[in-house]
């Protein structure tokens, strides 16, 4: 998507953004280690109450939040509950983050490893916010 700011001023809405502002070409690896799809297998989402501005969820990652209805993409959630509470709930946890998870990779994955073998171009791996997912699995500070 692109950016909404961009585009009131003046970026047009029918370009690829990597010609017109002249970057190079780059590649990212179609691994799953984005935010929503860190957790293996996520939680079920679950609505615990909802009132005409907002909803009290427990979210994929087993957070229950409260999340606002209108303008999700400029609001944040606000975090009620953290599913990472001690030692045995991070043991618990943890096994939802397995790194050799079969659904991590994409089933034609040997293919892309040749084809990104030779790449003349940067093959990246996005992996998100780390900060990000230590907020979402358990409370920071007092």
């Amino acid at each position: 998507m692109l950016n909404k700011r961009w585009k009131k001023e003046g970026l047009p809405g029918d370009v690829h953004t990597e010609e017109y502002f002249g970057l190079d070409r780059m590649e990212y690896l179609p691994v799953r280690l984005n935010r929503k799809d860190v957790i293996i297998p996520p939680f079920e989402r679950v609505l615990l109450s909802e009132d005409q501005t907002h909803q009290v969820i427990i979210d994929f990652d087993g957070a229950k939040k409260k999340i606002f209805k209108e303008n999700r993409q400029e609001s944040m959630d606000q975090w009620l509950e953290y599913p990472v509470k001690d030692r045995k709930t991070w043991n618990e946890y943890k096994k939802r983050l397995d790194p050799s998870s079969p659904l991590r990779f994409p089933c034609w994955w040997e293919q892309e490893k040749e084809r990104f073998k030779n790449a003349t171009y940067p093959v990246g791996v996005s992996a998100g916010s780390f900060f990000g997912w230590i907020r979402t699995w358990i409370k920071l500070g007092v």
